[in-house]
């Protein structure tokens, strides 16, 4: 998907280079460990494993579907101020157990990432949360429905649907 035209599409990659140099440097400054700014700070703590203390997780009963323990979207949508006319709706979800996810719009599965053309999704995190914002074409009907299916070795597959709706607009 292109998502401006002409000089904005340069001046806003430009935009993201600097904001990620300018990331990268805060970063760098501020994880110094000899930084004279950094004295009488507490050392950031690193995360360590020791294999000795670690608990393996007993397998799933073969007949466990995966846990869900949270699923949210807003129940209706409304048209974005561009053309062609599209909408974005956010699915948000928490499925810890999950290696895999994927999501459908109408019983067709989405594509993943930026696209040219509608409907795709963009991930946000991985299969086991945060979510998805899915891309469409917001006139192609007054209802849609959204199928996410988490999926995992050793799982039954679980599915959550939702219909969202497009709110009235007043002209």
């Amino acid at each position: 998907m292109r998502l401006s035209t002409g000089h904005r599409g340069v001046r806003g990659r430009g935009v993201r280079a600097i904001l990620a140099t300018a990331l990268a440097a805060c970063v760098v400054a501020g994880c110094g460990g000899e930084s004279p700014a950094r004295d009488g700070l507490n050392p950031v703590p690193t995360r360590t494993s020791d294999a000795s203390t670690t608990e393996q997780s007993p397998p799933p009963d073969p007949a466990e579907p995966i846990a869900v323990s949270d699923f949210t979207v807003l129940p209706t949508f409304r048209c974005l101020d561009e053309t062609p006319a599209r909408t974005v709706v956010t699915v948000g979800w928490a499925a810890p157990d999950a290696a895999e996810v994927s999501l459908s719009l109408d019983g067709q599965v989405l594509a993943v990432g930026l696209q040219d053309t509608v409907p795709y999704q963009v991930p946000a995190g991985g299969a086991a949360g945060i979510g998805a914002a899915v891309v469409f074409d917001c006139n192609a009907a007054d209802s849609r429905t959204i199928d996410v299916a988490w999926a995992a070795p050793g799982y039954i597959t679980t599915t959550r649907t939702v219909t969202v709706t497009k709110e009235p607009t007043d002209d």
